[in-house]
């Protein structure tokens, strides 16, 4: 290709094919027994595809191959890896207690000598924190000072409570299992 280069700058028919073809056999080739050509993949489309020439010419060609070349020997991106932390990135839901669990299953009168025997952190898996006087719901992102009527489910709050609460974990969930895919839109 170097010898050719000096011939000219004339388009050569086909030359463009043939070394493309050419790239991506050895690119095959080098890959073999690896990782079901996602390396040979991403390094056609990161840094072949986008360097290629428009024209015919063996000096573009050459060029093209050079860059490539220099690219492909350049040392790879280190990421910082940045560690979450819990209920600042993220509502961290601690699993629910038993006495939480019981809720659901007494009558009202029952649910309100259960909350006065019950310790702030065992609100914690309802989202729910101390806030001075009150206590605070990380879920509905309001204050209020009754937890029985923001929790149980006869009482308007306590419906959207669980709404919330569902909500919050359904995307919480999703989160856990797709989020990966965010660093590809660039969140």
């Amino acid at each position: 290709l170097r010898s050719m280069s000096t011939l000219g700058s004339e388009e050569v028919p086909g030359l463009l094919t043939a070394w493309t073809w050419e790239i991506s056999r050895r690119l095959r080739e080098a890959n073999r027994g690896g990782r079901g050509g996602l390396p040979e993949r991403v390094f056609w489309h990161r840094i072949v595809k986008p360097l290629l020439p428009e024209v015919n010419t063996s000096e573009a060609l050459l060029e093209a191959l050079d860059e490539m070349q220099q690219r492909a020997s350049r040392a790879e991106p280190r990421e910082r890896l940045l560690v979450p932390v819990p209920n600042v990135d993220f509502l961290y839901r601690p699993p629910m207690g038993k006495m939480m669990d019981l809720i659901d299953t007494h009558n009202e009168q029952e649910s309100e000598n259960m909350f006065k025997n019950m310790q702030a952190e065992d609100f914690l898996c309802q989202g729910l924190e101390k806030h001075g006087n009150g206590w605070r719901c990380l879920y509905c992102d309001e204050n209020f000072a009754e937890v029985d009527k923001h929790l149980h489910y006869g009482y308007k709050a306590g419906k959207n409570h669980r709404r919330h609460r569902s909500n919050s974990v359904q995307v919480a969930d999703t989160i856990l299992q797709r989020g990966w895919e965010l660093r590809h839109q660039g969140i």
